[in-house]
């Protein structure tokens, strides 16, 4: 049975910030998967911000070639396998990769791909934020490289981001002061209102490093 999938694709490079007129929502004809393949229904797509970079150039270090011009773009997403052409996936199983803003997407299944647990503890959407990859870069950050200590004080910045929001929770849990700057008042009041840190400086008005450290 032939199927259609819905995609959106680069239709020019950004400069500075996305807009809509960027991209192009367009439907092909979904291919069948081959041996080593899976077909993903896409549930969750994350418009991380680090793409940009992609979509504009490649990384300088080749871990990613730039997007292609009409082509689907690149993101993280959480999607459900409904056909599979690899021992090591089964039907119903949900997955985590790099895969393509689009409905349907053909994986090979040896590519950046992970397979969620069955009986998840917290809501799908978790495990493309706080749970998937920007959790993970804050708290082995932190944990691992970071390592800080209880009375330190953690300077964040972007700390409103994906990243750097989940930074300043994990310096208050091992005790450390948290300070975040950003580049909003909005965005300085929701990191001590909401999210707990201790201090929050615009860096577009705020005060200096040196006085705000002490």
């Amino acid at each position: 049975m032939t199927r259609t999938n819905k995609q959106i694709v680069l239709a020019r490079r950004p400069r500075g910030n996305p807009v809509p007129d960027d991209f192009r929502l367009q439907e092909s004809l979904l291919c069948e998967p081959v041996d080593g393949e899976l077909l993903v229904e896409n549930i969750y797509l994350s418009m991380d911000a680090g793409f940009l970079h992609w979509m504009s150039e490649g990384s300088s270090d080749e871990y990613l070639s730039e997007m292609g011009i009409d082509a689907p773009v690149m993101g993280l997403t959480l999607g459900r396998v409904v056909e599979s052409r690899h021992e090591a996936f089964n039907v119903g199983e949900v997955v985590m990769g790099r895969l393509t803003w689009e409905e349907f997407s053909i994986i090979d299944a040896s590519d950046f791909l992970t397979k969620l647990p069955a009986n998840l503890e917290f809501p799908l959407n978790y495990y493309l934020g706080v749970l998937g990859g920007t959790g993970m870069t804050a708290y082995f950050g932190m944990k691992d490289i970071g390592i800080p200590q209880a009375g330190e004080t953690v300077l964040i910045s972007a700390a409103a981001g994906a990243v750097g929001n989940v930074v300043g929770q994990i310096a208050k849990i091992f005790g450390a002061r948290a300070i975040g700057m950003s580049g909003s008042e909005d965005k300085c009041r929701r990191l001590v209102d909401e999210l707990g840190f201790d201090q929050a400086v615009n860096y577009r008005t705020g005060a200096s490093l040196e006085t705000t450290m002490a």
